[in-house]
């Protein structure tokens, strides 16, 4: 009976080293395919094209118009952006307006910036009006912005749009119509001569009053709340409605020229002037 043959010393090196090279390669292949998966799996360091920082481009413009006749007439709209009013002793009304646009570069900035029309003008009778219109929107950039800052005299009569911006109004004296959709309001120390109004859907209401200035109030929020500084003498409490609140009644007396205040959603606070 023969011998089994063995392989030869020879033949088990060379198998053994070729499983090693397998094993080798298998182990770096592994490897390979685990860092690809890992680097797949690794949120990018790179900022992609559409959260770049957007350009941003800019004009401004002044005018001034002499006001003819007491009071002064003025008309003021601004589809986006704050508006800030403040009367004045100079018999003229100064209209300042800083636009600023957004682009994904340069080109698209300016295109932007350019379909914000100014017009500020006086007619024939010298009513005076300051209109801010976005003409439209250009996709992949913001919605610009224009900021409206006046100088009106004493007595004025305003009439008052506004789109999305704060609004403030400070020691104007006369009486106002205002309507505006988004933003908070400011009305500091106003001296009415005539009844005045001011229709507000989102936003709250800051009042700051003078003890010593006669005012009627006729105030009320569909959503939200009224509240009025403890040593102010408001003849008049508020009054809770279902979600809402309401206030009517005057500082000093009741036949004062009457402000009337309607908030869709939103609050009003009173404030002393100090």
């Amino acid at each position: 009976m023969s011998k089994p043959k063995y392989p030869g010393p020879e033949l088990v090196l060379f198998l053994l080293t070729l499983l090693l090279l397998t094993c080798i390669g298998l182990a770096f292949y592994t490897w390979g395919v685990g860092d690809k998966v890992a680097h797949w799996l690794q949120p990018s360091s790179k900022t992609p094209a559409q959260k770049a920082k957007p350009v941003q481009v800019s004009k401004e413009e002044t005018q001034s118009f002499a006001v003819k006749e007491l009071p002064a007439r003025l008309y003021v709209e601004n589809d986006v952006g704050p508006i800030y009013i403040k009367s004045s002793a100079q018999k003229k009304v100064i209209i300042h307006a800083q636009v600023q646009a957004w682009g994904s570069n340069l080109s698209t900035a300016r295109e932007a910036l350019e379909e914000v029309k100014l017009n500020f003008q006086q007619n024939e009778k010298g009513a005076i009006s300051a209109i801010v219109h976005i003409q439209r929107r250009l996709p992949g950039t913001q919605t610009p912005s224009t900021t409206l800052n006046l100088l009106v005299p004493t007595p004025c009569v305003l009439e008052l749009y506004n789109g999305v911006g704060d609004l403030k109004l400070e020691n104007l004296e006369g009486s106002f119509y205002i309507q505006s959709q988004v933003g908070n309001v400011q009305i500091i120390h106003p001296h009415l001569t005539w009844p005045s109004k001011l229709e507000l859907k989102t936003g709250d209401v800051h009042l700051v009053l003078s003890p010593e200035v006669p005012l009627a109030l006729n105030l009320q929020t569909r959503l939200g709340r009224i509240t009025s500084a403890s040593d102010l003498p408001i003849e008049g409490t508020p009054e809770k409605l279902d979600a809402g609140a309401r206030l009517r009644g005057f500082i000093q007396k009741a036949s004062a020229p009457k402000l009337t205040i309607l908030v869709n959603a939103g609050s009003i606070i009173i404030q002393k002037e100090h």
